[in-house]
């Protein structure tokens, strides 16, 4: 279930777009697996040579848990930075709570820009440069002490074609 506003003015950082999301939906835990990577090494020795092949497995541990209800709570917010709306500011918090022993608090930031055609008014492609920081308030367990919020973060850039009827 969603809902949004568009407020235009023809002030800089005056016209806004805001999106407000409720979503219900079944998931896993599988983000909150510990991750480790291990190594194996298989060493080949003879007559002076001497040989190693590794292989590294990426492995996850923890308890995995599947058909978990959590309700999401997401709030995109577009400040345009010009007069024309073709540049903004993007900001989306969003909250996921599962009911029992998982809550996530997560910001995606990013720039938005918008091309459009010249002979026309409406864009053909929408860019955005945008980093989404996932579990923000976690803390470094015993099995990952060295885990960062960079770690559980991505760095992207999203293209989107709008499709007009």
């Amino acid at each position: 279930m969603s809902g949004n506003i568009y407020h235009k003015s023809n002030n800089i950082l005056s016209s806004v777009f805001a999106s407000l999301e409720f979503k219900y939906q079944r998931t896993n835990n599988f983000n909150e697996l510990s991750k480790s990577i291990n190594t194996d090494v298989k060493k080949f020795e003879g007559n002076n040579i001497n040989r190693s092949n590794s292989k590294s497995y990426t492995v996850y541990s923890g308890e995995y848990k599947e058909d978990i209800s959590s309700l999401g709570v997401s709030l995109n917010t577009y400040w345009f930075l010009d007069k024309n709306d073709l540049i903004a500011l993007h900001l989306k918090p969003y909250l996921v709570n599962n009911f029992s022993d998982f809550n996530s608090e997560n910001l995606e930031i990013g720039l938005f820009a918008t091309f459009k055609n010249k002979d026309k008014t409406k864009s053909n492609v929408n860019a955005e440069l945008f980093y989404d920081m996932r579990e923000i308030n976690k803390e470094p367990t015993v099995e990952n002490p060295d885990e960062k919020l960079s770690d559980r973060s991505i760095l992207g850039l999203r293209f989107t074609f709008p499709i007009n009827f």
